[in-house]
């Protein structure tokens, strides 16, 4: 306590070098907490899908520029489920909006294109109602839809009669055959937000319609318009699928040049394609702010330095009244932990 005591009085005996050390501790300790805050929220932050960690994404990468491309063709999709082992499955889904008429009013409300196997690869389970089958993808199946969970609360009253029920959407009569889980946000939006490498809207969906490919978009290698998202097999690393899709495009590259010969499959984990530049970015910086309060730290040590040398007659006094050497080192430390 009598060397707490006595730090204290030094403190107050020189309070500008008390205010130049508080202010560079200050701005170092407090540059890291805000930095090292963001990188938790932002690195570490979970996804809120199930099994999360074997969530890949699929895209193009250009051979020649080194450019990559988000969207797939059908016929790519298909190669890559048929030629391919890592994957559990692999679906594809897109987002064109859709317009609600309903009350004598017309709304433009976000949606997605997907294939029945979206739910599952995503392991989203519905609230209410069910997902969809792969029948529902068929020309002749009749038209459904899934609505979030949010649409349901705010314009349905959260009744459960909302299953069975007829909407016109995009000039369409189409039933309700579930109820999406509440909170779900699909796609996620990048960080940073600019620019998702596609025009995907993020976000809470309002619809979910079965996709249904027909003609000249299933046919054409070079309708590049849709998304690809995968969920590796339990065991298969990243790693494995990433060569074995490498693969398969350069052997689609020699069996179509016309529409291949440029582009390459590349898979990324679904956190990497979500956190964007971040994963790069924000770890420089961490490593930038650590820099920072390493070299404020250093500039405290250079002032108690200088301080202790302006003080070298107060301990040769102290020495020669009997304090011993251990007990001046343990007041120095007890000033130093007060700092």
């Amino acid at each position: 306590m009598n060397d707490l005591k006595f730090a204290f009085r030094q403190l107050r005996k020189y309070p500008g070098f008390t205010a130049v050390a508080v202010l560079t501790l200050a701005l170092g300790i407090g540059a890291n907490t805000v930095v090292f805050g963001v990188a938790k929220a932002v690195l570490f932050r979970p996804l809120g899908f199930e099994g999360e960690d074997r969530l890949v994404w699929i895209r193009l990468a250009n051979t020649q520029t080194g450019t990559t491309e988000d969207r797939l063709s059908w016929r790519d999709y298909e190669d890559i489920r048929e030629s391919t082992r890592s994957f559990e499955s692999v679906a594809l889904f897109g987002s064109p909006g859709a317009t609600w008429e309903h009350d004598d009013r017309i709304e433009e409300l976000p949606a997605l294109r997907v294939t029945p196997n979206l739910g599952d690869i995503l392991h989203v389970r519905p609230a209410l109602g069910r997902m969809f089958l792969p029948a529902d993808a068929e020309p002749a199946a009749a038209s459904i839809v899934l609505i979030s969970h949010e649409l349901w609360q705010t314009r349905f009253g959260g009744k459960p009669d909302v299953i069975g029920q007829t909407l016109r959407l995009d000039e369409e009569s189409r039933t309700v055959a579930g109820v999406l889980p509440p909170g779900l946000q699909f796609p996620l939006e990048r960080s940073p937000s600019v620019g998702t490498g596609s025009s995907v809207e993020a976000g809470v969906q309002s619809f979910w319609f079965p996709m249904c490919i027909r003609g000249q978009d299933r046919i054409a290698r070079d309708a590049r318009m849709f998304l690809a998202v995968g969920r590796l097999k339990p065991g298969v690393m990243e790693e494995t699928a990433s060569g074995e899709v490498a693969a398969l495009g350069r052997r689609l590259a020699v069996d179509f040049p016309d529409t291949n010969r440029r582009w390459g499959f590349e898979v990324l984990s679904f956190r990497d394609q979500v956190l964007g530049r971040a994963r790069q970015a924000v770890p420089l910086l961490a490593a930038a702010v650590a820099a920072v309060l390493l070299i404020c730290c250093v500039n405290i040590a250079n002032l108690l330095l200088a301080r202790g040398i302006t003080r070298q007659r107060e301990l040769a006094v102290r020495l020669a009244l009997g304090a011993g050497r251990r007990r001046l080192a343990q007041s120095l430390m007890m000033e130093g932990m007060l700092w």
